[in-house]
């Protein structure tokens, strides 16, 4: 059995907010390796905002479905041993 929280967290049930995309931007360390998307970290503190705005989209349509994509979870590897965007 789940005991009581000793304090509120006042966690949001809503989708992000292009705010808070920004802010998570910050907290970004720049020079570090890509992921399996490719994407640095420099693409989104270059223009924080336009990444923001492209991204939104997205994580409210993740965030309102019933999971994240199938697609997401399967290997991107190319022959090469590269790893593509989808």
């Amino acid at each position: 059995m789940l005991k009581d929280a000793k304090e509120d967290l006042n966690i949001s049930n809503e989708p992000p907010r292009k705010e808070e995309i920004m802010e998570a931007f910050r907290d970004l360390k720049n020079g570090k390796a890509p992921g399996q998307d490719q994407a640095n970290t420099e693409l989104f503190n270059g223009h924080p905002e336009l990444a923001a705005g492209i991204l939104l989209p997205l994580f409210s349509k993740v965030w309102n479905s019933d999971g994240m994509p199938s697609d997401w979870s399967r290997d991107t590897s190319s022959q090469e041993g590269h790893t593509h965007l989808l």
